[in-house]
């Protein structure tokens, strides 16, 4: 038994929290009890809220740019539930191309998973402008072809007449 230094109770040592171990092995325990200890961390949580939240936010800032790999497997896991492992594979299965227009996935500004966004299902990994292509037409395949269509029509078009500047 044990009394708590802040509300004065005569407690179990299973109240307390231990603070380290001596040479012989016996426990020491902090002179507060783990209730007290709980409203005392609470208490100084309010008064220096906003020093600690701005610690923690410029601690977290630095965690992340240390780790840029640890964040990018974070992300993928958390926004796809990909693997690196997985991405890895999914990036040699396409050569390393954009599953669109096959140019080199080195070249594009910024790779990008592309995904069912109603199921979360995985389809390819593409291009910033394929990517941003098809986010455009709302992954609608019948807009994609019918885009076709019309790009191929208009060009038959310009083909076969003389261009006038539009001004």
């Amino acid at each position: 038994m044990k009394q708590c230094q802040r509300c004065g109770r005569l407690r179990f040592l299973t109240n307390f929290h231990r603070s380290g171990q001596r040479k012989d092995g016996t426990w020491l325990y902090q002179t507060i009890c783990k209730s007290c200890a709980k409203v005392k961390a609470r208490e100084y949580y309010l008064a220096n809220q906003d020093r600690l939240k701005e610690h923690n936010r410029l601690k977290g800032q630095r965690y992340r740019k240390e780790n840029p790999e640890y964040n990018r497997a974070q992300h993928l896991k958390h926004k796809y539930g990909l693997t690196i492992e997985e991405w890895n594979r999914l990036h040699d299965l396409q050569l390393g191309r954009c599953a669109i227009c096959r140019l080199p996935l080195a070249e594009a500004k910024r790779i990008c998973v592309d995904h069912h966004h109603d199921t979360g299902l995985v389809r390819g990994l593409l291009c910033d402008v394929c990517n941003l292509g098809i986010g455009c037409f709302r992954d609608d395949p019948d807009r994609c072809r019918s885009a076709a269509r019309y790009l191929e029509e208009v060009m038959q078009q310009h083909e076969h007449s003389v261009s006038v500047p539009v001004v």
